[in-house]
C-alpha cells in the first residue's frame, strides 16, 4: 500500500510540474502582467492596513506556521507509514534545482553588494514612492485616503494635503489655504511678499485664479525625493508637512512688513510746495 502511495505521489508530482511548466511558458506574459497588478493592489491594501511593524509581526508569525505545519504533516505521514523517504526525493530535487541556485544567487550578489559599497548589510526593502509615503504617514499618526493612480490625500495638522508620485519623487500639495478677491487693493503687496517667499527654500506659494470668478488661490507646493535607503523618511516627511505651516506665517509676517514700509515712506514724505508756500507767508509779515 505505502509503495502504491509513493508511486502515484511521484507520478502526480511529475505530471502536475510538467503542466504548470507548460502553462507558464504558453502564457507567461499574460501571466506576468496579471501577476503585477495584482501584487500591486495587494502591497498597497497590505501597506494602508498593517504598519510596518505589525507587517514584520504577521510575515514571522506566518512563516512559523508554515513550517510547523509543514513539519507536523512529515512527521505524521513517516509515522504511519503514509510517506516514505523515497517520496521525499522528487520534491528534494525540485527544490534543489529551482531554489538552492536562486538562493546561492542572492548570497553571492550581497556578498559583491557589500565588498563594492564596505556595507555590512542590506536592511532596506526596494519600495515604491508611493508605498514609503503610505507608510510614513501611518508612522506619524495620520490616515492617509488612497486614490487610483497613486493618489494620496491626508489630514495632517487641520490642513489637507495631496500628494502624487513620479520615480523617486513626490509632490505634496496643500490647495486654497487662503482666498483673495481679484479687485483687493493690497494684491500687488501680496505678489511681492510671495515672490520674497519663493526665493528661500522650501515649499513654493502658487497664486491660481480660482473658477469662482475674482477670486485667487494660494496653493503651496513641493517635490521631495524619497528613498527606501533613507533611515528617517518619518522625520523627513513631517519635517516637510511642518514646513508648509512656516511658509504660511513667512507669507503674512512678509505682507505686514511691506505694509509697514510703505506707511512708513507716506509719513517721511513732504507736500509739494510747503517751504514755499511758508517763505511767501514770512515776507507778506
Amino acid at each position: 500500500m505505502v509503495d502504491n502511495i509513493n508511486t502515484y505521489i511521484i507520478i502526480f508530482s511529475s505530471i502536475g510540474l510538467l503542466i504548470i511548466a507548460s502553462v507558464w511558458v504558453l502564457l507567461s506574459d499574460w501571466f506576468k502582467q496579471k501577476r503585477i497588478n495584482l501584487v500591486q493592489k495587494i502591497r498597497v491594501k497590505w501597506i494602508s492596513i498593517f504598519t510596518l511593524k505589525q507587517r514584520k509581526m504577521i510575515k514571522l508569525g506566518l512563516n512559523i506556521i508554515l513550517l510547523t505545519t509543514v513539519i507536523i504533516i512529515l512527521a505524521f505521514g513517516l509515522y504511519y507509514d503514509y510517506i516514505s523517504w523515497d517520496a521525499l526525493i522528487l520534491p528534494a530535487i525540485f527544490l534543489s534545482i529551482f531554489y538552492v541556485p536562486y538562493i546561492w544567487g542572492i548570497i553571492v550578489y550581497l556578498w559583491i553588494i557589500r565588498r563594492e559599497s564596505g556595507r555590512k548589510s542590506l536592511n532596506f526593502k526596494d519600495l515604491s514612492t508611493f508605498e514609503i509615503m503610505l507608510t510614513v504617514l501611518k508612522t506619524i499618526g495620520c490616515k492617509p485616503t488612497v486614490y487610483e493612480d497613486e493618489l494620496l490625500s491626508v489630514q495632517y495638522q487641520g490642513e489637507n494635503f495631496y500628494m502624487e508620485f513620479g520615480g523617486r519623487y513626490a509632490r505634496i500639495w496643500n490647495l486654497g489655504w487662503a482666498l483673495i478677491k481679484a479687485d483687493d487693493p493690497d494684491l500687488p503687496n501680496i505678489h511681492e511678499a510671495v515672490n520674497a517667499t519663493n526665493s528661500n527654500f522650501g515649499p513654493n506659494v502658487i497664486l491660481n485664479t480660482s473658477e469662482k470668478e475674482g477670486i485667487i488661490e494660494l496653493n503651496s507646493k513641493w517635490d521631495i525625493m524619497l528613498h527606501p535607503a533613507c533611515p528617517n523618511n518619518d522625520y523627513y516627511v513631517k519635517a516637510v508637512l511642518d514646513s508648509f505651516f512656516s511658509i504660511k506665517d513667512e507669507i503674512f509676517r512678509n505682507i505686514q512688513q511691506i505694509n509697514a514700509q510703505q506707511i512708513e515712506k507716506q509719513k517721511n514724505r513732504r507736500p509739494v510746495g510747503f517751504t514755499t508756500t511758508q517763505k511767501e507767508e514770512e515776507q507778506q509779515q
